[in-house]
């Protein structure tokens, strides 16, 4: 079963605004993407397989320099450090990571 959930806030003053979603889809992370609701479905359910193209590219990438760590719970992270660009993240806990020189 594939979820899309609006993880804004219901009954605000702009009914057709811009909403946060998340995408669940099984055997992948959950994903998020930002939708205008006044755009309608058809555009909502685009967004959301753009999103999942994006993620299958960037973990094809990822599995192509094997620059991905996972904590076993569907969360995976790149190995590279963006702040001191080495390959020294390590996972910490289920859904944490941190660099083994900054931390």
């Amino acid at each position: 079963m594939i979820l899309i959930r609006n993880l804004g806030a219901n009954g605000d003053t702009d009914p057709g605004g811009w909403r946060e979603y998340e995408l669940v889809v099984p055997g992948m992370k959950r994903l998020t993407f930002r939708h205008k609701r006044s755009d309608g479905l058809a555009v909502c359910l685009r967004k959301a397989a753009t999103a999942v193209c994006l993620q299958e590219a960037a973990d094809a990438i990822d599995v192509a320099i094997g620059d991905s760590i996972s904590d076993d719970c569907g969360n995976t992270w790149s190995a590279t450090c963006l702040e001191c660009g080495r390959k020294s993240m390590h996972v910490v806990r289920p859904g944490k990571v941190q660099c083994a020189y900054c931390g």
